[in-house]
């Protein structure tokens, strides 16, 4: 069946498709979202299949083009992982510029234990991210950077985190009392940790 038969998905053509176009946020929408704007299932799938939305995790698309920005791959990530999720670690480190290159083939992202593992995502389990260790940049939830510089500094992920610090404090998005609250709150986090206090 062709879009344009009125039984058809496709008949309901742009004017659906230009609200999933404003609803979608760095060019991604999830399958909620979707049924939210009133699309069924198979409006949905119908979509995907003519290439108006493509997959990019079991639930959530890009709209209209594959290809994303690197801020569209980092939100399609955390969005996949459901509400609760952060990007973290190394991607957290790119996104607030602390790294030029930190790779997109896996994204780290922390989330809730019940979220079962997914391809190109490198999941993190954190026993404890209250509010005050995460924020919201350009609509990604993200640890802040006191809270991903303590989590870079675990054995295993080689960083230079004193440099960190320092550019950091360059580009103006840390404050060192930030780094000793987040301490004071993860008082056993500098087990096996670099030295801190040399930063």
């Amino acid at each position: 069946m062709g879009p344009a038969n009125r039984n058809s998905p496709g008949s309901w053509g742009p004017t659906r498709d230009v609200s999933v176009l404003r609803a979608a946020r760095h060019n991604v929408i999830t399958f909620g979202e979707l049924r939210d704007l009133g699309l069924s299932a198979d409006e949905i799938q119908y979509r995907s299949d003519v290439g108006r939305l493509h997959r990019k995790y079991p639930a959530v698309f890009a709209v209209g083009r594959p290809d994303l920005t690197l801020d569209g791959v980092f939100f399609a990530a955390v969005r996949a992982c459901g509400p609760g999720a952060k990007l973290c670690r190394v991607s957290a480190l790119r996104k607030w510029g602390l790294i030029r290159d930190g790779g997109t083939y896996r994204i780290d992202v922390a989330a809730p234990r019940s979220i079962k593992p997914k391809q190109g995502i490198r999941l993190h389990r954190p026993l404890c991210l209250g509010d005050l260790d995460t924020t919201i940049v350009d609509e990604i939830p993200i640890t802040s950077v006191a809270q991903t510089l303590l989590d870079v500094a675990a054995p295993g992920i080689r960083f230079d985190v004193g440099r960190l610090v320092h550019e950091a404090g360059v580009q103006e998005v840390l404050d060192m009392r930030a780094v000793w609250e987040v301490l004071a709150r993860n008082p056993t986090a500098l087990a096996g940790r670099v030295a801190w206090k040399r930063q």
